[in-house]
């Protein structure tokens, strides 16, 4: 006679739906084998089926722990330079983040502009002598900065940075060579910091010879098929259009590209440099400020009948925030007005409006440095540059304008507009612009305006600063040496 069975009675009908329990849990579980065990460790010592003295240690919830507090200082801080990340515009937007004395606090959720990889890769050139590995920087990330794959539609990436990608990911299957645009950047000039290499202007690197280095290949791989997407205007329409070629075209493409890259790329980070620059130095003396156009916003009734709906009005939000003092000095604006065709005349009232509210509330300030996109429509034009001058004059304060490359630029502004178009904000100062203000100032301006001329290469000009009436100092970019003084009404 065998003897009994010691097994405890299984709870399940049969040995079917045991299976089928089982293999619902398996799939929940993560495919590696080791996270695999500690998971399951840690289930039976919570569920008592094991004593806790054999599960291993509960792993530490803070990375570096051996790290300095100065290194995981900046790779926070760096996560949320607006050159690496992007502020979230919504209300709702926000992560809650619990403090270590258990207060609770609400972040607005930040965006990567690139992946994490592409993120470390940058780090480490700004901080070459921080000893870091790519796992401590990953982990370091701060929970209201998320990764690319988060945001719900990525509709603010840049077309030079998008299109370098494109290319570079599409021939580094084939070939091999780099698939971010850092490394790329790295591998074709002697020295990304330095203008002369990034402008082409660099005996050793100006003509590309480091590119053509790099993408040397024989005939059999050059010949290959490669099929990559870019972003082109098309009938007046930005389109993402699929090229197809060889290998050879590909890499003629992008070296046709380039120099316009290389350049981009460099405008783009002095001038986030500078921004925060300014940021970190703001004083009631000397302000710093940025602005935009928010988008349009649609004005509906709570209650309203249904061919209401055709029939809805806009209003036009001007967003503003001016840093004074450190990251808790900040005074914010939200200029609304029924006028939604934001030119240069709703730019002169919202200027005018906002100057004469820091003046009333710094009886000290001296300089406003304007920080806003590169818009030609809107900011960077002759007039502009004229009101520039005129505003500086009529409040007796220096004024410089700073405009952020072509496709960058996001930033607090962002998160005022979307924060007031979704709910009545205590924190924002609101100012009401009506239309016929507007229109009121324009034969005003339209006399000052008169017979200005444009400044040459204005698009290429990315630093503004009033001198007087009609005359200005401009630059390449907000730091560069070489400056030129220009008469907009000789």
């Amino acid at each position: 006679m065998s003897s009994p069975s010691t097994a405890p009675k299984s709870t399940y009908k049969s040995v079917q739906s045991l299976a089928k329990a089982v293999h619902r849990t398996e799939r929940a579980l993560p495919a590696s084998p080791r996270r695999k065990e500690e998971i399951i460790r840690q289930l039976a010592v919570k569920h008592g089926i094991i004593a806790k003295s054999l599960a291993p240690p509960k792993p530490s919830k803070t990375p570096g722990h051996s790290l300095p507090e100065s290194t995981i200082n900046n790779v926070v801080k760096f996560y949320q330079l607006n050159e690496i990340s992007s502020t979230a515009p919504g209300k709702k937007d926000v992560v809650i983040i619990r403090s270590t004395d258990g207060t609770k606090a609400k972040i607005q959720k930040r965006y990567l502009v690139m992946t994490v990889r592409e993120v470390y890769e940058q780090f480490k050139l700004m901080y070459p002598n921080e000893k870091i590995g790519s796992t401590s920087f990953s982990l370091l990330r701060p929970k209201h900065v998320l990764p690319m794959a988060d945001i719900p539609q990525n509709v603010c990436l840049c077309k030079y940075h998008t299109n370098i990608d494109l290319l570079l990911t599409a021939l580094s299957r084939i070939l091999n060579t780099p698939n971010l645009t850092s490394h790329f950047r790295e591998a074709v000039v002697c020295d990304s910091n330095d203008e002369k290499c990034m402008s082409s202007k660099c005996n050793q690197c100006g003509n590309l010879e480091k590119f053509d280095d790099l993408y040397q290949c024989d005939d059999e791989q050059g010949g290959e098929s490669l099929s990559y997407f870019q972003w082109e205007t098309i009938e007046s329409k930005i389109v993402k259009v699929e090229k197809s070629g060889t290998v050879k075209d590909a890499i003629k493409d992008l070296k046709n590209q380039t120099k316009n890259f290389l350049m981009h790329s460099f405008i783009t980070h002095v001038q986030y440099v500078h921004f925060q620059e300014c940021q970190e130095n703001a004083s009631p003396m000397s302000i710093t400020l940025q602005v935009d156009f928010s988008e349009n916003y649609r004005t509906t009734y709570q209650d309203e009948i249904q061919n209401a709906f055709f029939n809805y009005n806009q209003v036009g939000l001007f967003t503003a925030v001016a840093w004074f003092g450190h990251d808790s000095d900040v005074v914010s604006y939200a200029l609304v007005s029924d006028d939604v065709s934001h030119d240069k005349y709703s730019i002169h009232v919202c200027l005018t409006r906002i100057i004469t509210e820091l003046k009333k509330t710094f009886s000290s300030l001296e300089t406003v440095n304007i920080f806003s996109d590169g818009a030609a429509a809107q900011f960077k034009q002759r007039f502009s540059f004229a009101n520039l001058t005129f505003l500086s004059n009529d409040h007796n304060v220096n004024l410089i304008w700073n405009f952020f490359s072509t496709g960058h630029g996001r930033g607090a502004v962002d998160g005022v507009g979307g924060t007031y178009a979704t709910a009545v904000i205590t924190d924002i100062n609101i100012i009401l612009n009506d239309a016929q203000h507007i229109k009121a100032q324009s034969s005003l301006l339209n006399q000052r305006w008169d017979g200005i001329r444009a400044i040459p290469d204005t698009l290429k000009i990315h630093y503004a600063k009033s001198l007087s009436p009609y005359n200005v100092e401009v630059r390449l970019f907000s730091k560069s040496n070489e400056k030129k003084t220009f008469c907009l009404k000789p």
